[in-house]
């Protein structure tokens, strides 16, 4: 069955513990020096990529020509570069101090894309199932201990329970507004303008905790639940730097280049990306 270009389903390729052996639970650099029940443990949660033909293009050059120039006098100096990435894959994971949590690595694979921006295609319905996930495992595996969740603002991170509602359609027309504030038991009067209409619906989203992220929800119901605070940080725009996951996401990716072959389908880079994570936890396990 052809693969729609514009969704992501889950790949069997995801890290799950009945795959991952014992040893492969990266230790990293902690965080606190004080795991004892009370303490927050940090979280760092990001999204990466790899695609097909993410390996090196290599070609040949004449002495003291670059590569353009050889083109333009009718040689053809390097393989031929395709005009999209191919199929990619988004790789969803957090960061602790102790590792990543089993069954917390979410692998979606997509179609194709042109400039290789996974952010177009990905989904808060999607991020915010596997977030669900995220929190209640985390809090499951280390019981007792506050955590707090650290990410970014990527649109799909931020959507509102409103909007969740609404499925992201906002009522702009005044039968839908209606509909929408008895929906709420919001009392309106028929003879109630566009505009008033509006407005007491922009105040009922506000009375009633609509305009909350659902995300922050999650958090504050696991809080309730597992009698633990479980807070999040948000990372400030393009500061990518401040979140450690992402010299992780960095390191891969070179290794695949470097290892993989433009041809290589997208199966070949899933099964590389593993065999990269269980070399470089195991390298972390040896540090002292």
């Amino acid at each position: 069955m052809k693969q729609d270009e514009d969704a992501f389903v889950e790949h069997p390729y995801s890290d799950d513990p009945d795959e991952i052996d014992k040893e492969e639970i990266i230790t990293g650099t902690k965080i606190c020096d004080c795991p004892q029940p009370g303490c927050f443990l940090e979280s760092f949660i990001d999204e990466s990529w790899v695609y097909e033909q993410m390996g090196e293009v290599k070609g040949w050059a004449i002495r003291g020509l670059n590569p353009v120039a050889v083109q333009q006098k009718g040689y053809s100096p390097c393989l031929p570069v395709p005009a999209h990435h191919g199929k990619r894959a988004i790789i969803i994971s957090a960061l602790t101090e102790f590792g990543i949590v089993p069954e917390t690595t979410f692998v979606g694979l997509g179609g194709f894309t042109s400039d290789g921006d996974y952010h177009k295609t990905m989904t808060s319905e999607i991020y915010e199932n596997w977030f669900q996930e995220l929190v209640s495992k985390t809090a499951q595996h280390f019981q007792g201990r506050n955590i707090v969740f650290t990410m970014d603002n990527a649109s799909y991170h931020t959507r509102t329970i409103f909007s969740k509602e609404v499925e992201g359609k906002k009522p702009i027309k005044k039968a839908d507004i209606q509909a929408w504030l008895s929906k709420h038991k919001v009392p309106y009067l028929k003879t109630d303008t566009v505009e008033v209409l509006k407005r007491l619906m922009k105040e009922a989203i506000k009375e009633l905790g609509l305009d909350r992220l659902v995300v922050d929800e999650i958090c504050q119901n696991a809080s309730i639940t597992y009698g633990i605070t479980i807070k999040l940080l948000r990372l400030p725009p393009y500061h990518s730097n401040l979140n450690p996951i992402e010299l992780f996401w960095g390191q891969m990716k070179t290794h695949l280049r470097k290892t993989l072959r433009p041809e290589h389908k997208i199966e070949t880079v899933m099964i590389m990306r593993r065999i990269f994570v269980k070399a470089f936890l195991r390298k972390q396990q040896q540090k002292p």
